[in-house]
């Protein structure tokens, strides 16, 4: 991975630890969370992750997800996550494959994040 998108997943998984901090959520529910969000993700791919997203009504970690998304070029939508999914990242197998590498890595990156807050 280009170092640049490496500090743009870094950035976005530690902003988002940052704003649910802002927010006062429970970190260690959101390690949970986040943990949980990165086992569907890694296991069963980008369209069930949004789905559970979703389901979950966890909108904080898809915005930045979608805000990744934006910011590496993958795709400039403005509609969900789990709309631009199959309307734009899965005709494409390398934007699919980069999508969720990019979004494995936000989750690991706001885990530890979230982990270290807790802990510190």
């Amino acid at each position: 991975m280009k170092a640049n998108l490496d500090k743009l997943v870094a950035e976005s998984g530690f902003n988002l630890v940052e704003k649910c901090k802002k927010e006062k959520r429970d970190l260690k529910e959101l390690e949970r969370i986040i943990s949980k969000s990165l086992g569907i993700l890694t296991e069963e791919g980008l369209f069930a992750y949004s789905i559970w997203l979703e389901s979950e009504g966890e909108s904080i970690v898809e915005e930045y997800g979608m805000k990744l998304i934006k910011d590496a070029k993958i795709s400039q939508s403005d509609k969900s996550l789990r709309d631009t999914i199959p309307s734009e990242i899965s005709k494409d197998i390398q934007k699919t494959i980069l999508t969720k590498e990019l979004l494995e890595r936000m989750l690991i990156y706001a885990r530890y994040r979230a982990k270290a807050l807790r802990e510190g």
